[in-house]
């Protein structure tokens, strides 16, 4: 209740404070973004032994379960330009996805287990446009994240996307160092912007492990072995319209 309470709090100060700055210019944005974790290494010990415990007792993948790779998203929020600096707020959703179906090799019986892993939150933006010309802008800027990091897990399709179970549910901060490059006008224009974020906390991956995806044959990792730190780099291309000048 608390968290809620200050992100709603959070949330309203920077709508109104986007609002009276938005002297030269204000925006709606969408955008997609791709980004990559530096370091992985716990959720790969964990699926690695639910594929290897699979094949031990004698199923044939169709599919086989991965580990991360790319993460995926979509982001939306509101810009303003204020001179040469610009702010935004924007909503953020980035998530990895993977399945593994196989077959018993004995009774011909289908398994299913599905993972999602990633980020959900809003983060508060600010850059500074060192180069602030009509129709190009660039500069470096800085973000502040409140995220939650989500680790699912659905071991039979049959009952739909409500059957996940979420043995993981971080709540997070992070800062991002970024340097957006802005074409366009007031209108409309497109932002293409490369970040690197540091996350003020870990995340344990243990119960993801033994709770739920190896949940009764599951190796008792140490503790380091199963943290996750969520250190990790993407790029945003962002879509912006104008509603005021």
């Amino acid at each position: 209740m608390k968290r809620l309470f200050f992100t709603i709090v959070i949330v309203f100060i920077i709508i109104t404070t986007t609002k009276i700055t938005a002297q030269n210019g204000m925006f709606m944005m969408c955008g997609y973004g791709l980004e990559q974790y530096q370091n992985t290494d716990a959720i790969t010990l964990v699926v690695n032994d639910y594929n290897n415990h699979n094949t031990s007792i004698g199923l044939i993948a169709k599919n086989k379960l991965k580990s991360p790779g790319l993460f995926k998203g979509i982001k939306l929020g509101m810009k303003s330009k204020v001179g040469r600096m610009t702010m935004s707020f924007d909503l953020n959703y980035s998530q990895f996805k993977s399945t593994a179906v196989s077959n018993d090799s004995l009774y011909s019986s289908e398994y299913f287990t599905k993972i999602k892993i990633g980020n959900v939150g809003f983060s508060l933006n600010y850059a500074l446009n060192l180069i602030n010309l009509e129709y190009f802008r660039t500069g470096p800027g800085l973000s502040l994240n409140i995220e939650k990091f989500r680790m699912y897990c659905r071991k039979d399709k049959s009952y739909g996307t409500s059957a996940y179970e979420k043995p993981v549910d971080k709540f997070m901060m992070s800062a991002s160092a970024r340097w957006p490059l802005s074409f366009g006008g007031m209108k409309f224009n497109i932002d293409i912007i490369p970040y690197y974020t540091l996350p003020f906390w870990k995340v344990d991956a243990s119960l993801f492990n033994s709770e739920e995806l190896n949940m009764g044959y599951h190796t008792a990792y140490t503790k380091d072995q199963m943290t996750i730190n969520p250190v990790r780099w993407g790029v945003e291309v962002v879509l912006n319209f104008g509603i005021k000048e």
